[in-house]
């Protein structure tokens, strides 16, 4: 069975709740946060990365 008439037999018979945009505010850039690492005090660090922004690591 080919990977895509697997999932379309999965979503038969599925009832998809309603929802709501929350946020319709219009987006003038956008924010990425990549490549998430555990430090050893327990923090996380990530790639921070956008639009109107150079890429910096952050905690």
């Amino acid at each position: 069975m080919m990977v895509d008439a697997f999932w379309r037999q999965q979503l038969e018979g599925l009832e998809l709740t309603p929802a709501r945009q929350l946020n319709t505010a219009p987006k003038q850039g956008w924010t990425s946060y990549r490549f998430p690492q555990y430090a050893p005090e327990g923090n996380i660090i990530a790639l921070k990365e956008g639009l109107d922004q150079s890429p910096a690591l952050v905690r």
